[in-house]
């Protein structure tokens, strides 16, 4: 009997490495270069075979210096092992399925574990720091404690803008805050937790920020408030959250541009026919989704042109949108999409009279309100720091001639590393 059931699993353990190893053979040149479901680039099998046999041949023929570089370096550094390892795991067969077997295996220990308590939200996955309401299909982030967002990096950014502030006296400068829950006083799990952040951070920025730089924010007054400005499924704000952000960025430009554009009026908040939104929290987790419409903004906008990276052409995909040309994916990042992906620099001409010209250096909360903030001034020129990361201010300027800079954003703004603005 314990021959037979060695047998048995030393079978089943020999085609669990063979049928993989099979199915890649077998689908060389069709392997799949995109995960819409986790939303990044997988990494594919090269020509590792024939590049072996290529450098066995240098090898024999003498030529053991071009060998060396073009192939046995790799191995010796293990960026080969390395790559193969990784092409082995992005492709493996059924790879999301199981994936997503080990998930519903997650949220049967979680609610196991936290079925006793009366927590009003429960992890969504043991991987993540989301959440999910018991009561509605809402996601949201764990509450952070003060050390989330360290005093030295407040400071450091702090110094930051008074540098370049000092350096470019004649620019004015404004920063433009969104709290999000997980910062906030109105977390719902904040009593279950001690010692939080709660805003504690941002108020440390605004007692050492520099006097002359203007600031304002988007904070939440109740979660309700985070129910209506963000996406249930999604870390970013939704666009009536970013509606009510232009409003208040309006509103700080105005006050040292008084010869600024009427605001802008939106006619209605449209839900994009056909889109059933599940965004980065839902992604993230494989949690099942409750579905959530897309909105958009109707407005009127003046006559204007894009560059993205230097290319005139449009950013986003917002045209094909409203023409019902998208991705049907569950989890296809329709905000990124809709509004425009990371990129270098995004530059708008608007035809509205303005003689002013506009630096906003943001994340992607930025995607979907830089066009209206745009369409107050003549060039607009838009930079994530993510994607520039070679970014120098002094030639922005020269190149440019900008008038006011916006930073804008989460904590980005004010406590986290790698956003300061290089002189």
């Amino acid at each position: 009997m314990k021959t037979a059931v060695n047998t048995f699993f030393t079978i089943a353990i020999l085609l669990l490495m063979a049928v993989p190893a099979y199915i890649w053979q077998t689908h060389e040149g069709l392997w799949d270069d995109f995960s819409i479901t986790e939303n990044r680039p997988l990494e594919r099998f090269g020509t590792y075979w024939t590049d072996l046999k290529t450098s066995i041949k240098r090898v024999l023929a003498g030529d053991l210096e071009t060998a060396y570089e073009e192939y046995f370096v790799r191995i010796a550094e293990r960026t080969l092992q390395e790559q193969i390892l990784k092409a082995a795991a992005d492709q493996f067969p059924r790879r999301l399925n199981l994936i997503e077997g080990a998930k519903a295996y997650d949220r049967a220990l979680i609610s196991g574990t936290y079925g006793l308590t009366a927590m009003p939200a429960i992890p969504a996955s043991l991987d993540t720091d989301y959440f999910i309401l018991r009561d509605a299909p809402v996601f949201l982030l764990e509450p952070k404690q003060p050390g989330y967002v360290g005093l030295k990096t407040v400071e450091n950014q702090a110094k930051n803008y008074s540098e370049i502030m000092k350096a470019f006296p004649n620019i004015n400068f404004y920063v433009f805050y969104i709290e999000r829950v997980d910062l906030s006083p109105v977390n719902p799990l904040n009593p279950w937790y001690r010692n939080l952040d709660m805003g504690s951070s941002f108020d440390q920025f605004l007692d050492i920020k520099p006097p002359r730089l203007e600031v304002s924010s988007m904070k939440l007054d109740s979660f309700e408030d985070h129910k209506i400005l963000f996406y249930n499924t999604d870390h970013h704000w939704n666009i009536r959250g970013a509606w009510k952000g232009y409003s208040i960025i309006y509103n700080m430009l105005s006050q040292i541009y008084p010869e600024i554009s009427p605001k802008l009026e939106v006619q209605e908040f449209r839900a994009v026919e056909g889109v059933d939104f599940c965004g980065s929290f839902a992604r993230r987790t494989l949690y099942p989704c409750t579905p959530e419409p897309f909105e958009y903004a109707v407005v009127d906008l003046p006559p204007y042109r894009t560059w993205v990276d230097g290319e005139e052409t449009a950013y986003g995909k917002r045209d094909a949108y409203l023409r019902g040309e998208f991705n049907n994916h569950p989890y296809t990042n329709h905000y990124s999409e809709f509004f425009g992906n990371v990129v270098d620099e995004v530059f708008y001409r608007f035809e509205n009279g303005s003689e002013r010209d506009l630096l906003i250096i943001g994340g992607s909360h930025s995607q979907a309100v830089q066009l209206y903030i745009a369409a107050h001034y003549r060039t607009t020129y838009v930079v994530d720091l993510r994607a520039f990361g070679e970014f120098d201010f002094s030639d922005a300027v020269e190149e440019y001639g900008i008038d006011d800079v916006l930073v804008l954003g989460d904590i980005i703004v004010y406590g986290r590393s790698g956003w300061e603005i290089k002189l």
